[in-house]
């Protein structure tokens, strides 16, 4: 009769181990593939934000009538054309330091700009591209936020009572 309380003691004993080793494998894995997602998050939007500079530059440098399509995922934040300050932004929540936080960063004709927020060990990451002074950025049919899977039609519309040009942005 010993034996078989003893079976069950051990049963018991293993599985309650092999549920504490799981759940530490979870409390330290899962932060770090969080860290590793950001970064590839990251790492991707900077390649869409330079990306997208190349066609706009593109469709300037071609002259007016000019038009190129645009498909782009955003995965996590917000991507906002501003038409105000002829920016194009993209800001997201992290745990990965993609920079020192208050320092911007010149990535060709990006400028990433990292800023701590009050959550400990939780940053604000923001990816910009600037165009005030070199043209004159407008949005067709959206209220410039995006997320999700998009298709863009930038299009080369000539200076239209500004000495700079005016480069517009549909969403198709």
């Amino acid at each position: 009769m010993n034996n078989k309380a003893d079976i069950w003691i051990s049963a018991v004993l293993y599985l309650g181990l092999g549920v504490i080793i799981l759940t530490l494998i979870l409390a330290v894995g899962v932060p770090v593939v969080n860290k590793i997602r950001d970064k590839n998050i990251a790492i991707d939007t900077e390649n869409l934000m330079l990306s997208l500079d190349n066609q706009i530059r593109a469709v300037y440098s071609e002259g007016p009538g000019s038009k190129r399509p645009f498909k782009f995922e955003i995965r996590k934040g917000n991507f906002v054309v501003n038409e105000n300050d002829e920016t194009i932004n993209w800001n997201f929540e992290t745990t990965a330091l993609l920079s020192q936080p208050g320092a911007t960063v010149e990535k060709g004709n990006m400028v990433l700009l990292t800023q701590e927020t009050s959550k400990q060990g939780t940053y604000i990451s923001s990816f910009q591209l600037n165009y005030s002074g070199i043209l004159n950025i407008k949005l067709q049919g959206s209220n410039g936020e995006f997320t999700g899977a998009n298709a863009l039609l930038v299009s080369n519309s000539g200076a239209t009572g500004t000495s700079l040009p005016t480069i517009e942005i549909t969403p198709i």
